[in-house]
């Protein structure tokens, strides 16, 4: 089975490849985004992926377990990329385009979908943001339009990691021919300048995703729909924190984990209706790395908004909450606790299926942490240990 082929191929190809090697191409700063997609349209499944020519390449993906490609000849993105705005498939059954693809038939049983063309600065499709379901759906204009803009920003944060790029290979050049020349200094002054831009540029990226978030969440008569789209804004909101962190601070590659805490504590607990005067800190500081830094900030506004939302759910105002982190050996360990009600009755933290809990599990693993919820006294106590050096999975 082919799949359709645009007239431009050759050059879209081109601009696929100054990507890089699509075999290692991945971009964690990504998944935030795919998750607010798949939290946005409620489904399972969301990809970012780029389209060379026999496959579809996942640079973000959530619901697909392991897998990180698939032929094009077998995508629905491969249909996507031909148009120049949305893909809507309601029922993949009754498509005759889609009806016989595997992935129809057989596992994952794709029954829903949207794709928005992921089209760079030249035009050039070079992949796609895209939704997925099990079941048949409808989705409103609004979830949509939102969806359109997500896919807008996800094409400028790859634009802009490609720029960056470019200017390391041109720096890595640099290094080898004009080591110890002052081009050579004047490179490297370059490239600082310009990471620095990236990150400036990222965190505003993130802050419109979640400024339109936002103006959607008006627009919402539901309120359970409404408190997910503020769930998700504050997701994307201590992402936003981290990049201008790391754009102010003299070292790229780390951030001072109790700074950072700190502020995203203080703008969960503003979110969550909480008063930010009644959190506690202990927070030691140390450096630590984005690939950590990431994960670890998602973790504590998930559990200082859950402590202020579901822990005093009559009275967020009168909550008290403690955030700490301390160095233990090689090991940290962070704690949030909260004097509130406790945990329903019969709650195991690995049983736990809310999507609060699930992110926080997803996320200590990335980190290889270990996270436990115990009741100690009055306080509702969730721990997270893991290696100072840990690398996200």
């Amino acid at each position: 089975m082919k799949s359709p082929i645009p007239d431009n191929e050759a050059e879209r190809l081109a601009a696929v490849s100054a990507y890089g090697d699509l075999d290692t191409l991945t971009d964690e700063s990504l998944d935030a985004l795919t998750r607010v997609a798949a939290t946005l349209c409620n489904v399972p499944i969301a990809l970012v992926s780029l389209i060379d020519e026999r496959r579809q390449r996942f640079i973000s993906q959530q619901g697909l377990g392991d897998a990180r490609e698939m032929p094009r000849e077998l995508t629905f993105c491969a249909h996507t990329i031909m148009k120049n705005d949305l893909l809507v498939v309601s029922d993949a059954r009754l498509d005759d385009r889609f009806r016989d693809y595997s992935s129809v038939t057989g596992a994952p049983g794709v029954r829903f979908y949207v794709g928005a063309p992921l089209v760079d600065e030249s035009g050039f499709p070079v992949g796609t943001m895209c939704v997925a379901d099990t079941e048949p759906r409808i989705v409103s204009n609004d979830t949509l339009a939102a969806l359109r803009d997500l896919s807008q920003t996800v094409t400028r944060i790859l634009a802009t990691r490609r720029g960056a790029r470019v200017l390391q290979t041109t720096v890595d050049k640099g290094v080898a021919t004009f080591e110890q020349n002052s081009l050579l200094k004047r490179s490297l002054r370059e490239k600082e300048t310009l990471l620095k831009e990236i990150h400036h540029r990222v965190k505003n990226n993130l802050q419109v995703v979640g400024s339109l978030l936002n103006l959607h969440a008006r627009s919402v008569n539901d309120d359970r729909v409404r408190a997910i789209f503020g769930e998700v804004r504050g997701r994307i909101h201590a992402i936003a924190l981290l990049h201008e962190r790391l754009y102010r601070s003299p070292d790229l590659g780390h951030i001072d984990i109790a700074d950072y805490l700190h502020g995203v504590a203080i703008d969960a607990a503003r979110a969550a209706g909480g008063i930010p005067s009644n959190l506690l800190f202990s927070l030691e500081s140390m450096d630590i790395d984005i690939n950590t830094a990431v994960p670890l900030g998602l973790i504590v506004n998930e559990l200082v908004t859950n402590a202020f939302k579901h822990g005093a759910p009559a009275a967020p105002s009168r909550a008290v909450v403690t955030v700490a982190v301390r160095a233990e050996g090689g090991s940290v360990r962070l704690r949030v606790a909260d004097n509130g009600v406790g945990f329903p009755a019969g709650f195991q933290m690995e049983d736990a299926t809310s999507m609060g809990m699930l992110l926080v599990r997803s996320l200590a693993r990335q980190i290889h942490g270990s996270v436990q919820a115990t009741r100690d006294g009055d306080d509702t106590r969730f721990q997270l240990t893991f290696a100072r050096e840990a690398e996200a999975a």
